[in-house]
């Protein structure tokens, strides 16, 4: 499997919404088609301007031979975490992404600040670019938008920071801390930390602690030793080494924003 596609379906809540909706759906028909064999995702938004959930699903069904996934959580910042739960649990680095270009923007915005340099996200804009201008037009300025994402995935994070998703990642990090030595990178900022394993695409399964069980004498460090705290590799790339980079660059900035 070499990719995953996603679909940016969200549109303003115009006086033409299912209007809008239709030539999108007809247009990713065409560009979809029945033969695609990676898996589709489709991010919608759950207000619907007037246009029934039911019968936008009941449209959507024709995508990709009815394969294509939908993902319509409450945000965006919701879905996109959803979307990228699922792209981790198919172990794919890859993502190529149909929008608009007005839209383009706003959604690297959600790959920046959700995901890690080790997806690759390749845009395509020519799919909706040309489709017959929306009623409504696009009273929203990108900068606007950007702001408002900011925000949003900052809530995303604080609320998954405190409910930790179900992987009890503290609980984790108590089996192992005893036995961290010093060097280790990731014991500090355990929040922060947990944001950037998630961001890197580490599933609970992959943070192996059992290392310092049968060694309780071994001092962990994931500079001298990533294979002792992470045993997942993508791509040829060990993700204990990865994220552990991306921490000190990310640490280092915060701590100067913080002075």
């Amino acid at each position: 499997m070499a990719k995953v596609i996603l679909v940016d379906l969200y549109h303003p809540a115009c006086s033409q919404y299912a209007v809008c909706m239709e030539q999108r759906v007809s247009r990713l028909q065409q560009v979809i088609g029945e033969d695609v064999k990676e898996p589709v995702y489709l991010l919608l938004q759950q207000e619907a301007g007037g246009l029934s959930q039911g019968a936008l699903m009941d449209r959507l069904v024709s995508v990709n031979s009815g394969a294509a996934r939908v993902l319509m959580n409450p945000s965006a910042a919701s879905s996109i975490h959803s979307f990228k739960q699922a792209v981790d649990s198919l172990e794919v680095t890859d993502v190529e992404v149909l929008t608009c270009s007005r839209r383009q923007e706003v959604l690297q915005v959600y790959e920046q600040l959700l995901f890690t340099p080790l997806y690759s996200f390749h845009y395509r804009t020519d799919v909706f670019d040309d489709l017959p201008p929306c009623p409504l037009g696009h009273p929203s300025s990108t900068c606007s938008q950007i702001t408002e994402v900011k925000d949003e995935i900052t809530t995303f994070l604080s609320l998954s920071k405190q409910c930790h998703s179900g992987w009890e990642l503290q609980s984790k990090l108590k089996a192992v801390q005893q036995n961290i030595s010093v060097c280790d990178l990731f014991l500090w900022w355990r929040l922060f930390f947990w944001v950037l394993l998630e961001k890197g695409g580490i599933l609970p399964e992959h943070i192996q602690d059992n290392t310092v069980t049968d060694q309780p004498n071994l001092t962990l460090c994931t500079s001298c030793h990533p294979d002792s705290f992470f045993s997942h590799v993508r791509d040829g790339l060990n993700f204990g080494t990865q994220i552990g980079f991306l921490w000190i660059k990310e640490s280092h900035e915060r701590i100067q924003h913080d002075h």
